[in-house]
């Protein structure tokens, strides 16, 4: 400390009440450097011992070691931000000594007081000042006279350190970090500053301090206090009480110690027991690992499979979407091939009709074409007549008056005539128009019968079209038995009956066979149980003699080892000799052990009493260099201390002296040389009062005076009669005196812990042996060998019937193997049988509906045949109707010719119009053609010019007649034959002849074409219904086509129609292609969902039913079969069960191992 100096303080905001230091600068320094003694003056109260605890806080962190034991928080207030600034000087041995500066900063956490002392937040600092920058002078605790928070000075601090690394600035927030730091990087050593607050704890001095380190003891106190560490001494002096503790539970510990070696002993069936039920449950926990890897790798595959069939039926969706879109696009595409079907119907009908019509008209203009040639005779005929009556009538109009009475009754026989031929003629008309009603019916009933044979075509050509796709079921029928002939499902000459009961058959023996293996499993399982029962029987009735054999056998073994071990020990070799029994050497061994033992002990707390007081003699010697005083006197002076009277040992003044002054003293005043020297003789009435009021139990004479009554030189008191040891009082004999003392000490501790270790030794042999009379004696070691013997013989006959069953075991499993082989085969035997059978149903389905296919085949074709004859009947009927409808038409032509024939009657006759009721209405025409002859004749007899009117009348006749015939003619007939008449073609019979036979070919053809044009229109029409039936899905009987696909003709609509035809083709191929995708996709997710469910339902007998996803992670899935899975599940439950019963079975040892042990325990003498 000699070259540290404390020059300056400033104390800032801090304080008590009654002496607040705001601010405050204490300079210590004495002409510009630091003064090496400065003495404050302060009244009480002042405020010393306040400023004492600040600058001690600086130095020395901590509560427990503040000053006087005042707290800290009691010195800031609210608001304030503590201070405490030391500057130190620093002599390093060069011409300027250096300069530090040490401080703290307080706060109250938020500014305000708090009687919890933890929210005051305290900062230590350091940093070497530095010109400048910041010193002691230029440190800023205030800004524009408002005081700076904590964080803010040490942000100030902290900007400065940045600025100038030289500052060397070091912040401690806790004491013992800054204690750490003031210890290795600083000259302050804050245990040097504990020494100085130890001397003013209580404001006294050193003097005072060391004046309590009276003995060599409290000296060491005093040293271990100033130099060890307090913690390091705790922790020592709990060492130093565990050992105590140890050391005074030996005796205990060492009887713990042999009950805990009976109790291992007695506890080792407990532990084989235990060890074999862990044993056990590592084997349960194995199963419970192997049952759970397995349920989680078939709930990996579950959900592997669930996802799988979740892609499937996504997939079977997607398919199902596209074949209902190609489904679409077909059906589309199918009503636009219609729809072009009817528009080409349509167009082929139109042109149809064009052409009947055209063919119609042709036939109409052939018709009066040819009928005009016919007429042109008459044309001809009828022009002549006229022209022959005018000229006649010119002559005859003049010899009419002669004839006038004749010419009356010929006129009158004429009218009659003309009645009765008009009223035959219209007779006649009616009659042809009949016919000609007759013929149209004929005609209608043609048309029906041409119609008739069209449908019954029809009809024929739609049975020959499903004969052929019967034939083609019975062709996929026969391929089929072909390819199951070939597959070795169906025999050569086999039905399908017969083959599907075949193999049903063989199906039913299969699975009558792997009931029978199913019986017999259960059966071995049974079997296995039963042995397996026994065997678990028997290993538990093994366990338990193997268990008391090795315990009879331990516990035998045990006694012989612990009677060897005592017996061949070297100390009961020395007492009784080697080769003798146990059981007669026991008394004698133990008496000499009790009585050597008895002497040791004595011997060594003899040495203890006696090594204690050099002990404490050589610890005197070492620590003050000489001799203690005695017990009595030490008590007076610890009294005397406690008073704080200042007192000494009269040894320890004596010690003082030189040889003469010590020779007086004792010679004069030997009692106070041996007591208590009171060193202020003021103090001495005070001295005795203490004494006397202390009531200490001395056991000597104390004598207590002052150091002038034992210098004195006085007359003796007493006369010495034993010398006292000159060590108590020389010290230049401690040397001497401690080496023989500490030889002394040395001997004694050797002999003691000889006499100890042989002690202990003695005390652990008789113990041995005291605890093997206690466990063992004769008969119970005869007992214990008859025991082991017959157990043996038990143990060895168990293990024979366990290998017996194990045999019989073995032999099952193989059994077991075999039939699970079996069962394997059979059950591939039954699902192919089962399949074969299917497919051989299926056959015989197929067959039948071939057969019924053949039965119906000939009644299409017979149905066919009679359809086309039907046909050929109607149209024989439609060639009569025809026949029949010309014939009637020819007859009424026949009556129309007679009608006009009827006329020639009338050529003759003068009158050309009917009164309105003649004469003879009612007679035949011949009758009144007589009578007109007659009245003729008559005016020819008297008539003059008969000649003139025969032919004028012959004249208007053939006018008559022709002019008939011409009205016979329809207009156009008579407007082409007028027009023909006026040919050169007409000009003679020939060429007349010849135009004629030309006009009825062309007629001919004309209505040939006319009947094939009607049949086209026929065969247009009835495709036109065909095509134009209603769509049944939408109800619509054509479809609206595209704008690009609109014909405009029916080669257009045919062309269009093959296309879209070939687009509907096609659509409908992705349609059933899609619907195959979708079936298997359904298949697939179905059987994915049943091997899902499968594995989950073995997963569950697993104790497994579900697992999140977490727990799949790194878990391969199950890839084998389901029923290889069920075969796993099975064998993994077994397991568990079996390993489960032998954990039952270890517990139950265990159990029945623990009660043996506690009986054994409660027999015993430890219990």
């Amino acid at each position: 400390m000699s070259g540290i100096r404390l020059r300056r303080i400033r104390l800032d905001g801090i304080g008590p009440s009654g002496a607040r230091f705001d601010p405050l600068t204490i300079d210590l320094t004495s002409g510009g450097a630091a003064s090496p003694v400065a003495l404050l003056f302060l009244e009480n109260g002042g405020g010393k011992s306040v400023l004492l605890r600040l600058v001690f806080s600086v130095v020395l962190p901590g509560r427990r070691n503040v000053v006087g034991g005042a707290r800290l928080a009691d010195y800031v207030l609210s608001r304030d931000v503590g201070h405490i600034i030391c500057e130190w000087e620093i002599d390093d041995g060069t011409q300027v000594p250096s300069l530090f500066v040490t401080g703290k900063v307080l706060e109250w956490r938020g500014g305000h007081r708090s009687a919890n002392a933890d929210n005051l937040k305290e900062s230590w600092y350091s940093f070497s000042p530095y010109a400048g920058v910041i010193d002691f002078d230029t440190l800023a605790t205030r800004k524009d006279g408002r005081r700076l928070s904590r964080a803010g000075f040490l942000t100030t601090l902290a900007e400065a350190q940045r600025a100038t690394p030289a500052l060397n600035l070091v912040v401690e927030h806790s004491p013992g970090a800054w204690r750490e730091h003031l210890l290795k990087n600083t000259p302050l050593d804050p245990v040097l500053f504990r020494y100085q607050r130890a001397m003013n704890v209580d404001e006294s001095d050193a003097d005072e301090l060391f004046s309590r380190v009276t003995t060599g003891e409290a000296f060491v106190r005093f040293l271990l206090r100033a130099a060890a560490d307090p913690d390091e001494l705790r922790e020592f002096g709990a060492l130093l009480d565990a050992y105590a503790r140890q050391a005074a539970s030996r005796d205990a510990l060492e009887l713990e110690r042999v009950f805990a070696e009976t109790a291992l002993d007695a506890l080792g069936p407990v532990a084989d027991a235990e060890a074999a039920r862990r044993a056990a449950a590592d084997l349960l926990a194995e199963a419970d690992r192997r049952a759970d890897l397995f349920a989680r790798s078939l709930l990996a595959e579950v959900a592997r499979t669930e996802g799988e069939a979740s892609v499937l039926n996504a997939n079977a969706a997607a398919a199902k979407e596209r074949a209902e879109t190609a489904g679409s696009e077909s059906n589309r595409f199918e009503s636009f091939t219609r729809e072009l079907r009817r528009q080409a119907a349509l167009f082929d009908l139109a042109d149809a009709e064009a052409l009947a019509a055209e063919a119609e008209a042709a036939v109409r203009t052939a018709e009066v074409e040819l009928a005009g040639w016919e007429a042109v005779p008459t044309i001809a005929n009828a022009r002549r007549a006229n022209v022959t009556r005018r000229e006649l009538t010119a002559a005859v109009e003049q010899a009419a008056s002669d004839e006038a009475p004749y010419r009356a009754a010929r006129d009158r026989a004429a009218i009659a005539l003309l009645a009765a031929v008009e009223r035959e003629k219209a007779a006649l008309e009616e009659r042809a128009c009949i016919a000609l009603r007759e013929a149209d019916e004929l005609d209608a009933r043609a048309e029906s019968a041409r119609r008739a044979t069209i449908d019954a075509e029809a009809q024929a050509a739609a049975s020959i079209a499903e004969a052929k796709q019967l034939g083609e079921r019975i062709t996929a029928a026969d391929e089929e038995r072909s390819h199951l002939v070939t597959g070795g499902i169906l025999g050569t000459a086999e039905s399908a009956e017969a083959a599907r009961d075949r193999h049903l058959q063989a199906a039913t023996f299969a699975g009558e066979r792997l009931a029978a293996i199913a019986e017999r499993r259960a059966a071995i399982v049974g079997s296995q149980r039963s042995l397996n029962e026994r065997d678990r029987d028997l290993a538990d009735r093994l366990v338990e003699a193997d268990t008391e054999l090795r315990a009879a056998e331990d516990h035998l073994q045990r006694f012989k080892s612990e009677a060897s071990a005592v017996l061949g020990a070297d100390r009961v070799v020395a007492l009784v000799g080697d080769g003798v029994e146990l059981w007669p050497a026991v008394d004698r061994v133990t008496q000499i052990l009790n009585t050597d033992i008895a002497a040791a002990e004595t011997r060594v707390r003899d040495l203890a009493v006696a090594g204690k007081d050099d002990e404490v003699a050589l610890e005197s010697l070492g620590t003050e260099g000489r001799l203690p005083p005695s017990a009595d006197v030490q008590a007076a002076l610890e009294a005397l201390r406690g008073a704080r009277v200042p007192a000494t040992a009269g040894w320890s003044w004596l010690s003082q002296l030189n040889q003469d002054a010590r020779d007086r003293a004792l010679s004069s005043n030997p009692l106070l040389a041996g007591g208590v020297i009171v060193t202020n003789p003021a103090a001495l009435d005070r001295a005795r009062s203490v004494l006397t009021d202390a009531g200490l139990d001395v056991r000597s004479i104390v004598a207590v005076g002052p150091a002038a009554d034992l210098e004195a030189g006085s007359p003796a008191v007493a006369t010495l009669v034993v010398p006292p040891n000159p060590a108590l009082y020389d010290e230049s004999l401690a040397d001497a005196e401690s080496r023989r003392l500490a030889a002394r000490v040395d001997a004694s501790s050797r002999e003691r812990e000889e006499l100890t270790s042989a002690a202990d030794a003695d005390r652990r042999l008789r113990d041995r042996i005291a605890d093997i009379v206690r466990r063992w004696s004769a008969d119970a070691v005869a007992t214990c060998e008859d025991r082991v013997r017959q157990l043996r013989t038990e143990v060895q006959e168990m293990r024979g019937e366990r290998s017996a069953l194990a045999a019989d075991l073995r032999r099952l499993e193989g059994e077991f193997s075999d039939l699970e082989t079996e069962a394997s085969t059979q059950r591939t035997a039954e699902q192919t049988a089962r399949t074969a059978a299917s497919e051989a149903d299926r056959l015989t389905e197929r067959e039948a509906d071939a057969d019924r296919a053949r039965e119906r085949i000939p009644a299409l074709d017979l149905h066919a045949s009679t359809r086309r004859e039907d046909a050929m009947r109607e149209s024989r009927a439609e060639t009569k109707a025809r026949g029949d409808a010309s014939v009637k038409r020819n007859e009424a032509a026949e009556l129309r010719r007679h009608r006009a024939d009827l006329d020639r009657v009338l050529e003759d006759v003068p009158i050309t119009r009917t009164p309105a009721e003649p004469d003879g209405i009612s007679r035949p025409v011949d009758d009144l053609r007589a009578r007109f002859d007659a009245a003729a004749g008559a005016l020819a007899r008297v008539a003059v010019g008969d000649d003139l009117h025969s032919a004028l009348h012959a004249a208007e006749a053939d006018e008559a007649a022709a002019t008939a015939k011409v009205m016979a003619l329809s207009a156009a007939v008579r407007d082409a034959a007028e027009r023909l008449a006026s040919t050169g073609a007409a000009a003679t019979p020939a060429s007349l002849d010849e135009a004629r036979r030309s006009a009825a070919v062309t007629f001919d053809r004309c209505r040939s074409e006319d009947k094939a044009a009607s049949n086209m229109v026929a065969l247009a029409q009835k495709e036109v219904e065909t095509t134009s039936r209603r769509d049944e899905r939408t109800g619509r009987a054509h479809a609206e086509l595209p704008d690009e696909w609109k014909p405009t003709d029916a080669t257009t609509a045919r062309r269009l129609s093959e296309d879209v035809g070939e687009l509907a083709r096609a659509a409908r191929s992705r349609q059933l292609a899609a619907e195959g995708e979708q079936r298997q996709a359904i298949n697939a997710a179905q059987t994915s969902r049943t091997r899902a469910q499968v594995l989950k339902a073995h997963a569950a007998r697993l104790g497994r039913r579900d697992a999140p996803p977490e727990d799949l992670v790194g878990v391969a899935p199950w890839s084998g079969s389901e029923d290889t899975a069920a075969t796993q599940a099975d064998s993994l439950g077994e397991a568990h069960s079996e390993a489960a019963t032998a954990l039952d079975d270890a517990t139950r040892r265990l159990e029945r191992a623990v009660e043996y042990t506690r009986r054994v325990a409660n027999e015993s003498r430890f219990a």
